[in-house]
């Protein structure tokens, strides 16, 4: 079977951006991990604790929605719980689910 240029350049440019978007979701779970290890070792972690991890990481640029993305998600697979801040009620932290 032949294919053109054209089809082998379009191949190529979807096995990459294929390759990208799984690489993306493994730094993801990375991110995840991290910020699970550092709630363990802190007691609790915060919205700049998740952007810090998500700089440790490399992940690149981010804004304050995508470190709360990666807080609900840490939640959702139950590996963080919202608490009160222990000093300060109105502040919400999030503490390791052993």
């Amino acid at each position: 079977m032949k294919i053109t240029k054209r089809q082998l350049k379009r191949i190529i440019r979807e096995e990459k951006i294929s390759l990208q978007e799984g690489r993306a979701e493994e730094l993801w779970y990375e991110c995840m991990d991290a910020l699970f290890e550092m709630a363990l070792d802190n007691g609790y972690v915060c919205c700049l604790c998740a952007s810090k991890t998500l700089d440790k990481v490399g992940m690149g640029s981010h804004d304050a929605e995508t470190s709360l993305q990666l807080i609900a998600d840490c939640i959702g697979d139950g590996m963080l719980a919202p608490m009160p801040h222990p000093e300060h009620a109105q502040v919400t932290v999030y503490m390791a689910i052993d």
